[in-house]
């Protein structure tokens, strides 16, 4: 009698029996664990990461530690490089024979940056955008693959998705730019011009190509990678919707009034990626609304050009803000149901169990996989019928024991 050979590289150690010489043994690896999902379910965007074959619980968790510290590293990198161009072109002021003191006003001024000024401009926008290469990265780095299903349920950016959306972006984006405009009409106020000419039509051209990049970095961020995340962990879409919320909201210094206004869009947006299975509603929207926001800005009309924490209207002023907020999300996302139901999106991805774990078998050339010995495949029974030293799954031993095949 002789010992059967070691189980495969990275079997789970087991007891080897006794098998007469020259017999092979067989190797059958753990049970796997039962399937998230029925067979041909339909996974909704914010449970794809569950869906996948290689997760574990924690694997969300260590994307989001990989994620903010790629964020940090290239935060660090993008800050230090855009004040040496910024004091190299005499945008940011910096001499040190006269001391820190404006470098120094320069930066706390960045709490509330001047759009009208055209780096005050890109340092913002640019500090956000950054994020976005650091999603996929991270993703790629736990093994949280296919990294395209962060854009979509079909694991991609959906351009004839984006391109409805964009369509009622614009739309929403003139209203919001009438409700600017019209009151100081009807009041018979001047709608005054503060920027030059010039940086004006630097800004409009800075604005309409940066921006988009910083709007998408925030939805791949909040209502992509975070709302995947926990997502995987809590089944009920409402609750994966609570934290990566509170998390938008946080990121944004404004007032309670400017803060109720920021989680009514972050709420809405999350709910508009449920209901297309992906991010490019989301995107079109954000992209849109902030353009719109920053050019009225840029241009001095609403009275200043700085992004302000506190307005310091009254609050009869801030329920009519809000309550336009309330408006125009409620157009677009009345929209937004017409585009869904008339193009039949796809909003969900069929599950697909992963294959059986495939069984080794000892021959003349060591271990090799022997997918004829699964449990119901074709020729297991042949197999199994011909020798009484056979063992199947089922015979007591439990997975993981070396089998002998005679």
């Amino acid at each position: 009698m002789t010992d059967a050979p070691a189980p495969p590289p990275g079997a789970p150690a087991a007891p080897a029996p006794a098998v007469p010489p020259g017999a092979p043994t067989v190797w059958y690896p753990p049970a796997p664990k039962p399937a998230p999902f029925a067979e041909g379910q339909g996974v909704p965007y914010h449970r794809l990461l569950r869906a996948q074959p290689g997760y574990r619980w924690w694997k969300p968790l260590l994307a989001l530690g990989v994620a903010a510290l790629y964020v940090l590293v290239a935060s660090l990198l993008l800050t230090v490089v855009l004040l040496v161009v910024g004091v190299a072109i005499g945008a940011v002021p910096f001499d040190v024979d006269e001391g820190l003191v404006a470098f120094q006003a320069w930066v706390t001024g960045l709490t509330e940056p001047d759009i009208a000024d055209p780096f005050q401009f890109v340092f913002l926008v640019l500090s956000v955008a950054i994020w976005l290469p650091c999603v996929p990265l991270a993703m790629l780095t736990v093994g949280l693959r296919p990294v395209g299903f962060v854009h979509s349920v079909v694991g991609r950016l959906r351009a004839r998705v984006l391109a409805p959306f964009l369509a009622l972006s614009l739309l929403v984006g003139g209203l919001i730019m009438l409700s600017v405009l019209v009151p100081a009409w009807i009041a018979g106020e001047p709608i005054e011009v503060t920027t030059p000419g010039g940086t004006l039509a630097v800004l409009v051209v800075l604005v309409v190509l940066l921006t988009p990049f910083q709007a998408a970095a925030e939805e791949y961020v909040f209502r992509g990678l975070l709302f995947q995340i926990f997502g995987s962990w809590l089944r009920w879409m409402p609750l994966a919707v609570v934290v990566p919320t509170g998390l938008f909201i946080a990121g944004h210094s404004y007032d309670w009034w400017g803060l109720a206004d920021v989680g009514l869009f972050g709420l809405a947006a999350c709910y508009l990626v449920w209901r297309t299975g992906g991010l490019e509603a989301g995107i079109a929207w954000h992209s849109v609304n902030n353009i719109v926001s920053f050019l009225i800005l840029a241009s001095g009309i609403s009275g200043t050009t700085s992004l302000q924490s506190s307005t310091g209207a009254g609050v009869g002023e801030h329920l009519i803000s809000l309550g336009l907020s309330v408006l125009t999300t409620g157009v677009f996302l009345g929209g937004a149901e017409l585009i869904v139901r008339r193009t039949r999106l796809v909003r969900t991805r069929p599950y697909v169990a992963p294959p059986a774990p495939v069984p080794w078998a000892w021959g003349p050339r060591g271990w090799e996989p022997a997918p004829w010995l699964v449990p119901g495949a074709e020729g297991a029974a042949t197999a199994a019928a011909g020798s009484e030293a056979y063992g199947t799954p089922d015979d007591g031993a439990g997975p993981g024991a070396p089998r002998p095949l005679g």
